[in-house]
């Protein structure tokens, strides 16, 4: 059967549809929430320690995002920027969970299919959401890294 979830995360009336069983919905839906728990502590991480360098490619990686239309190859792509500041911070261990959280996302995820309007609690504009998320970890403040990854994520977790 088919599942379609609408939010989880995702961007600009993006919905995911993945072939499976409603344990597969459970699975997708429970780490989609560990992931979001975890965007904040990422981001602060990866503010403690971003180089110049890491800086300039996640802005690359950012331009590359904005020159893709909204489907399943921009949301690949900007997930690859997660993982891009997720192995920015010193963590180890973080990084790992969080990288195999987004892996077991791509593997649920069978199908992307664009929607007129955005999940509820999701920001609409993409390109300009991840860029306050990359100048705040380039910024190095902690604090301005932990409210740009809050606002990135849904509200649908409070």
């Amino acid at each position: 059967s088919y599942h379609q979830f609408k939010g989880f995360g995702l961007h600009e009336g993006l919905s995911l549809v993945i072939v499976g069983t409603a344990g597969a919905q459970t699975e997708l839906a429970n780490v989609v929430a560990v992931r979001d728990e975890l965007e904040s502590l990422v981001a602060i991480e990866a503010a403690r320690r971003c180089t110049p360098t890491q800086a300039r490619q996640l802005r690359e990686q950012l331009q590359v995002i904005a020159a893709l239309p909204k489907g399943r190859t921009e949301t690949l792509e900007i997930w690859e920027l997660h993982k891009m500041i997720a192995r920015i911070g010193g963590n180890d261990f973080l990084t790992r969970v969080y990288v195999e959280a987004l892996e077991t996302i791509e593997v649920l995820v069978t199908d992307f299919a664009v929607s007129t309007s955005p999940a509820p609690g999701v920001r609409a504009d993409t390109v300009e959401v991840h860029r306050s998320l990359i100048e705040a970890v380039a910024s190095g403040d902690v604090a301005r890294a932990r409210e740009a990854a809050l606002a990135h994520t849904p509200i649908s977790h409070e």
